[in-house]
């Protein structure tokens, strides 16, 4: 056994090593570090690449029309969308994210999304 690793893995029947102790709670700041700041790229792509609507004529509205509506920014958009919180969304053919208005006053009133 390499130096320094005694105690900190222990089996866990199935056959893969089950971490604890301060080994296991640095690794799991490192992942979710690691998570926010892949957030943060993704965020950065997705407002760089959404084009801008100046005008609420549909619906359905884009990143940062949605985000204007709101009252917030689109890169706050994108970091909710990452961690799976804020307003429903839909992604159409497979790129374009969009927000219904219904939606978005739904989150605002504080309702759950269907």
């Amino acid at each position: 056994m390499p130096i320094g690793t005694a105690g900190l893995t222990t089996p866990t029947g199935k056959g893969l090593p089950r971490q604890t102790g301060v080994a296991s709670d640095l690794f799991v700041a490192l992942a979710r570090r690691l998570r926010e700041e892949l957030c943060m790229t993704q965020a950065a792509e997705a407002f760089q690449g959404e084009r801008r609507s100046p005008v609420f004529t549909s619906p359905w509205l884009d990143t940062a029309a949605a985000a204007a509506y709101l009252g917030s920014s689109p890169k706050t958009l994108a970091i909710w969308r990452c961690r799976g919180e804020g307003p429903r969304y839909r992604v159409v053919n497979k790129r374009l994210v969009r927000y219904h208005v219904d939606d978005l006053d739904a989150f605002v009133r504080g309702e759950p999304a269907p």
